[in-house]
């Protein structure tokens, strides 16, 4: 954390908390002090993917001084008119109260979950895996080209994947110079931000508050919901979250129609898979409620119908760009993606057994971890085997309140649903990252369970304590068969990525940070670690792209006479320049650049050369 850049962080929650207000301050405020104000900061995170797509599409930068001021004009003239009426009161929020002590439970929990990915993240000093460091490529196209677009390609999971995530995290980028910093914190800051999006969410949807805890510190400590991996799929659970805390308040107000449709947009800008599979979930979530209240759910249709035809900002010059829809999909799968009639499968697809469910293990997938562990897999059964009793008594007319939202119903159904996708059912889509989607509804049922246990208890025992002991005991139990786990995965050292020749290699990139930063590096093999160690080359420029893949045909003479001009001070030549042209090209052509004399020799060791170029 030395690095870190307190002014974005500052300014992170301006621009999420200032776009939320905007949006919701047509609607009736929410009461409680602490839900308005952490769900305006969520309701903002949604917000600034489709925000960044329209001023580019406008060619207006997406610049975080743009960024900032439109997020708080709303909130200054606000502002301004309530200090002329006289400023509200809000010491009813400062109050002890049953409502802010679970509050602050959560809030532990969100600090808790932050400090265990931050530190996790900084035990190493690298990006782990791969995925992150193509993310880093386009997190630095976005904070210094200012647009989300690229038409010339080259900018790793940016174009022509959705932009979202590296959007959010370019925008954060143009205050912080460290890129390292800024991808391994608001990665971090995200994910545990969506514990506090959680509690809301299943407290808005259960209309009860002990089970909306319970389920938060379910979702805390479950091995299975996500790692503080660096990929855009880290942001597919926050965003879902809030798309149907947003759907649920348009049950309350109609006014929250704009906050559900932007909101809605949110998941499509994010990720194509986790679209496709939050879309069955929405469905369900529709569907149920369609017998419950007609005219609500024509009201969410058409608001998810809005915010369907604002992802077309984006998708539309994607398409013109790209020649069409078939040219489209080759460009995303025609690479790496196993694609079947069945669907699409993923990098780590398996059969998954019993005991990959009900024992949590010190070792998991770091991109998309997997588990639940043995209390929490025993107060899932007890909350399914409940909500499925409560659904028998709705159907004999038993239950005592049959006209209200059967959310039961909702929560059984996305269980289901996400379950049977980790074995491809009913459909193949890349069934492995389930898991991060089946943690939400789990941990509902988890905390039905516990809920129901405790109530038990708490009518039959004559013991006056046994409630809390009870509580106290499961929260110890579910630590150390699944938290415990999860903290030593994500508090690990991670490899830095399958790409890297060696150790040597990364220590290379390592000593470029005796450069000043921003110094301008040809590599001629990778161009993502110099971009991530804080260095400069142009990554998506097409032609440096095309004449790196060719460097191996260019004389010495002929790559001085390309980088020269373009202002480059230093050549690298790693070792995946040999692992992808072999040892005795790769040792020509360092025979080649040596004997030229445009090139001297600053740092060698068994995993990179870098040149200084005369």
């Amino acid at each position: 954390m030395g690095d870190a850049s307190y002014i974005s962080i500052l300014l992170f929650f301006a621009y999420t908390w200032g776009l939320g207000f905007s949006l919701t301050c047509f609607a009736k405020p929410i009461e409680n002090f602490f839900e308005r104000n952490i769900m305006r900061i969520g309701i903002g995170l949604a917000v600034l993917p489709l925000l960044s797509v329209a001023l580019s599409l406008l060619r207006i930068p997406v610049d975080w001084r743009i960024i900032l001021a439109l997020s708080l004009i709303y909130p200054a003239i606000s502002l301004f008119l309530a200090v002329r009426k006289g400023m509200p009161k809000i010491s009813s929020a400062l109050k002890f109260t049953k409502s802010n002590l679970f509050f602050l439970l959560v809030l532990l929990m969100f600090a808790f979950t932050l400090f265990m990915y931050v530190k996790g993240s900084f035990v190493y000093p690298y990006l782990d895996d791969d995925d992150s460091w193509n993310h880093a490529v386009g997190v630095k196209y976005v904070s210094l080209e200012k647009t989300v677009f690229n038409p010339n390609g080259g900018t790793g999971y940016l174009d022509p994947y959705p932009p979202a995530y590296d959007t959010i995290l370019g925008i954060m980028k143009q205050t912080s110079p460290y890129m390292i910093w800024t991808i391994k914190f608001f990665n971090s800051l995200m994910i545990s931000l969506s514990i506090l999006f959680f509690y809301f969410l299943a407290r808005k949807l259960t209309k009860n508050s002990e089970i909306a805890l319970f389920s938060a510190f379910v979702l805390t400590m479950l091995p299975s919901y996500l790692s503080h991996f660096t990929w855009s799929h880290a942001l597919a659970p926050a965003f879902i979250i809030i798309i149907f805390y947003s759907f649920l308040m348009l049950k309350e107000d109609k006014k929250w129609v704009y906050a559900s449709g932007i909101a809605f947009s949110s998941i499509i800008l994010l990720s194509y898979d986790e679209a496709i599979k939050f879309f069955a979930l929405f469905a369900i979530f529709l569907a149920v409620s369609w017998f419950h209240d007609k005219k609500y759910s024509l009201w969410a249709a058409m608001a998810s119908i809005a915010g369907g035809v604002a992802t077309l900002l984006w998708f539309v010059p994607l398409l013109m760009r790209y020649g069409g829809l078939q040219n489209f999909i080759g460009s995303l799968f025609g690479r790496n993606a196993a694609i079947s009639i069945r669907g699409l499968a993923g990098s780590a697809d398996r059969i998954y057994t019993f005991n990959d469910f009900y024992v949590a293990k010190m070792q998991n997938m770091i991109n998309s971890p997997i588990g639940v562990g043995i209390v929490i897999s025993l107060l899932v059964l007890l909350g399914l085997g409940y909500a499925a009793v409560i659904q028998f008594t709705r159907k004999t007319g038993k239950s005592k309140s049959p006209d209200t939202f059967n959310w039961e119903l909702v929560v059984i159904l996305w269980f289901l649903f996400t379950f049977l996708g980790l074995y491809g059912i009913p459909m193949k889509l890349v069934p492995f990252r389930n898991w991060l989607l089946l943690a939400l509804p789990l941990s509902i049922l988890a905390g039905l369970g516990l809920s129901l246990a405790s109530a038990v208890l708490k009518k039959y025992s004559s013991i006056k304590l046994i409630q809390p002991i009870f509580i106290l005991a499961v929260a110890v139990g579910i630590f150390y068969t699944s938290g415990l786990q999860k903290y030593t995965v994500n508090t690990a050292t991670w490899p830095p990525g399958a790409f890297w020749s060696s150790m040597e290699e990364i220590q290379g990139h390592l000593w470029l940070k005796n450069f000043p930063m921003g110094t301008k590096v040809f590599p001629l093999a990778n161009r993502a670690p110099v971009i991530a160690f804080d260095m400069y080359t142009c990554a998506w420029c097409r032609e440096e792209n095309d004449f790196r893949k060719q460097s191996i045909n260019k004389s010495a003479q002929g790559i001085y006479d390309f980088v020269k001009p373009r202002g480059y001070e230093y050549l690298i030549l790693e070792g995946q320049y040999a692992r992808i042209h072999g040892i005795n090209a790769t040792n020509n052509k360092i025979q080649d650049l040596v004997q030229n004399g445009n090139f001297y020799p600053v740092y060698q060791n068994p995993g990179m050369l870098v040149f200084k170029i005369q």
